[in-house]
């Protein structure tokens, strides 16, 4: 069965309902039109971080594509931890245009291709090392 844009929103919400380190979330954004939507959500983590996350996709032969993120974990205070993100810039990265940014100095890395299900669950596994 091909996935449908509402599905894999759907779909994307319950990984903050399920998520052992989510204490609270919410949608801040979400919208389905034709074959591309998008999602935005905060969600407050078990260490009182908090996590931004937004995805724009699109269905294309049948097949979800992620066209654009950005996917920023920081403290309750704001201090970055990450950031990753597609966005057209630091063309000198390896993996152009995905990289991430790493804590307050923002420095510049190379990332794979990055989605929120795959952030959740390296935050996921940082956090439960060290509970």
């Amino acid at each position: 069965m091909n996935p449908t844009i509402e599905s894999y929103l759907d779909n994307v919400e319950m990984l903050f309902v399920y998520s052992p380190i989510v204490l609270q979330y919410s949608v801040r954004e979400r919208d389905a039109i034709g074959r591309e939507g998008y999602i935005r959500i905060r969600a407050r983590l078990s260490n009182n971080d908090i996590l931004e996350a937004f995805e724009f996709v699109t269905v294309v032969a049948g097949e979800i594509n992620i066209l654009t993120y950005r996917l920023q974990w920081q403290t309750a205070d704001g201090q970055l931890k990450k950031r990753w993100d597609n966005a057209g810039h630091h063309k000198e990265i390896a993996t152009f245009p995905h990289h991430v940014r790493v804590g307050t100095s923002g420095e510049v890395q190379p990332s794979e291709t990055m989605s929120i299900q795959k952030v959740l669950a390296i935050i996921e596994t940082e956090l439960l090392e060290t509970a």
